[in-house]
């Protein structure tokens, strides 16, 4: 390892560290200081602070029963499923490894006294070992009475929102499921949620310069486990070396994966 992966895991810790609010500084930024949890993006921003991604109606494609209808368009891009009654169905929630989905609110229109929009964050289970599959429901929640324009929200738990695809011999996919009737209708579900940086192994890689107990041991390791570093020496990462900037533009640009069109 070169020196140059010194500065940019602390610059990274900070970054990482630094509470949504800072890393969005309106006097740096020029954009209004946004909400607490409440930075907006569609493709996934770097750091740590919380973000949305938005699910609209239109990706709601996968029905449960053959015979359910096509989502049709209602008005104002909410959708309705035309003569059907609590007929479900599927979105997939594209987000990375290790991201952290923290609530998900969704915007329907409910003027029924029959029937409520009833949605469902969904964890599917696959054991590559038994090759068994198994369907998770997280967690349900629905629209009520008959007021119209609703925006039903679930707050998803720590342990439920975790956003992981191999674990051990497991591997997952994440979904929404959304039950709508022909008076019942979806515009799309907006999920806030926020990157993460591994927790620290049991074992330190570095235990000369970076023990269990340095505050750089969890995004050192982090570092290690993602590839982007193999230390100075054995059991030597080297804090304290000095960094220059084609070092560290070297670094930043493999770790974030940098291109441009040959």
């Amino acid at each position: 390892m070169t020196v140059f992966e010194l500065a940019a895991a602390g610059v990274l810790a900070i970054a990482l560290a630094a509470p949504a609010a800072a890393q969005e500084d309106p006097n740096l930024t020029g954009w209004p200081a946004p909400e607490p949890q409440a930075r907006e993006s569609s493709s996934g921003a770097y750091g740590s602070g919380s973000q949305d991604l938005w699910i609209a109606a239109t990706q709601f494609t996968g029905k449960e029963r053959g015979t359910d209808p096509d989502l049709d368009y209602a008005g104002a891009h909410y959708y309705t499923a035309t003569g059907a009654t609590n007929a479900r169905y599927y979105a997939q929630i594209p987000l990375p490894s290790g991201a952290q989905i923290q609530l998900i609110q969704c915007f329907v229109q409910d003027a029924s006294a029959v029937n409520d929009v009833t949605l469902t964050y969904q964890k599917y289970t696959h054991n590559v070992s038994t090759n068994v599959p198994a369907a998770v429901v997280v967690r349900s929640w629905s629209s009520t009475g008959a007021t119209g324009y609703q925006q039903p929200t679930l707050v998803v738990s720590a342990a439920e929102g975790a956003v992981r695809y191999t674990v051990g011999p497991d591997r997952f996919l994440y979904y929404l499921a959304a039950e709508i009737s022909g008076d019942t209708r979806l515009r799309g579900c907006r999920i806030q949620w926020a990157l993460t940086v591994s927790p620290g192994p049991a074992i330190a890689t570095f235990p000369n310069d970076v023990p269990t107990t340095s505050p750089f041991f969890r995004f050192v390791e982090a570092m290690v486990a993602s590839g982007l570093t193999t230390g100075c020496a054995p059991a030597s990462f080297c804090p304290n070396d000095a960094v220059t900037r084609g070092q560290l533009a070297v670094f930043l640009s493999v770790a974030l994966g940098l291109h441009f069109p040959q």
